[in-house]
């Protein structure tokens, strides 16, 4: 559970376009202080990094460990034996998955100093244990040991008055337990949560709360627009298509703003049609109505999810094919590798910018 503290920015790594949702139920639960209805984004995200990883404390990877997460650790602390195949640590494990999720945190330090260094973050809560509930993707911070602990919270089912509840987090180097009856591989821990909202953890450690990111509805991407909520049908359609089609539901809302205002019959002067402002060809490709914003939704979230996988989960470069085609996107990646959104055109640029900014 050690890691050397450092501060960090890192850029933008999507994640990959299988999304799983994650259901949090029981009657009569104890309201949260947590916002919004979770992170899907970074649940699936560490739902993929424990497909990989094995051995009594989740510490060792295979071959097949998402190498967008093995650069990313690289360009923050080059060959660290923190991120190692048999020594990899907790705090590595949650920067892992904020990464993948197109989320990188951008500080850090030891597992416990995360409680410290997140106290005052802009855009982030800290919870202490017994004032709330947390949500599918928040951060749950552990005192005990020489270093603390930190995982990520996978699903949650609240306590009532008279019962426990449950949370479960996805985890690296702790001694975890699988989900009983699975073959699941990695580290996943379940633990009560009581009551009066306290964890029943490990003996010598202690859940000091969690950290939730207050972000608008908690969609892991970023605010809605102004204006714009999830009691409007269709931002809620664009929502759930973005979930189902496991893309970041805020990102996806951002875009469809960006294309049409959520204008159902918007046209533009280059003859993009509909609210997710499809050209007639390539709605014709698709099958989609671009007039019907369900059709239209439904096949714009689909043609995101596989722009991010073409594009090797570089949410991006997705948005910039969406915006500006896939080949203009693949020639300027070609001219310059490293400073491709530079060569498009200057309306894609402040597009991609105005989406993930």
């Amino acid at each position: 559970m050690r890691l050397v503290g450092l501060l960090l920015a890192a850029g933008m790594v999507a994640f990959l376009a299988l999304a799983l949702l994650v259901t949090v139920m029981a009657a009569q639960p104890v309201p949260s202080s947590s916002e919004g209805i979770g992170d899907p984004a970074v649940v699936q995200a560490a739902f993929t990094m424990q497909a990989h990883l094995f051995g009594p404390r989740a510490t060792l990877y295979d071959r097949d460990f998402p190498q967008t997460v093995i650069a990313y650790w690289n360009s923050i602390c080059h060959g660290c034996t923190e991120m190692q195949s048999g020594s990899l640590q907790c705090v590595m494990f949650v920067l892992g998955a904020y990464a993948l999720a197109g989320q990188p945190l951008h500080i850090w330090g030891n597992a416990i100093d995360f409680w410290a260094l997140y106290q005052r973050q802009p855009g982030w809560t800290e919870v202490p244990t017994g004032r709330g509930i947390p949500l599918p993707g928040d951060v749950l911070v552990w005192q005990g040991g020489a270093f603390g602990h930190v995982a990520v919270v996978t699903s949650v089912v609240p306590p009532t008055s008279t019962q426990d509840g449950s949370v479960t987090v996805a985890e690296a180097n702790a001694p975890g337990n699988r989900f009983p009856g699975s073959a699941l591989p990695g580290n996943w821990y379940t633990m009560p949560i009581r009551p009066d909202l306290s964890f029943a953890t490990w003996a010598g450690y202690r859940v000091l709360g969690f950290l939730h990111q207050k972000i608008a509805l908690a969609d892991g991407a970023g605010e809605l627009p102004p204006g714009l909520s999830l009691a409007m049908p269709l931002v809620r359609l664009a929502w759930d298509e973005a979930v189902a089609a496991g893309i970041p539901p805020g990102y996806f809302v951002r875009q469809i703003n960006q294309e049409s205002g959520f204008v159902p019959d918007a046209r533009s002067p280059a003859g993009a049609e509909g609210i997710a402002q499809f050209m007639p060809e390539t709605a014709a490709r698709l099958g989609v109505n671009p007039f019907d914003p369900a059709s239209a939704l439904h096949g714009a979230a689909q043609l995101m999810a596989s722009l991010v996988q073409q594009y090797h989960q570089d949410y991006a470069k997705a948005l910039a094919a969406y915006n500006a085609g896939s080949g203009a996107v693949t020639r300027c990646m070609q001219m310059q590798p490293t400073t491709w959104l530079s060569c498009l055109p200057t309306e894609t640029q402040q597009y991609v910018k105005d989406i993930l900014h």
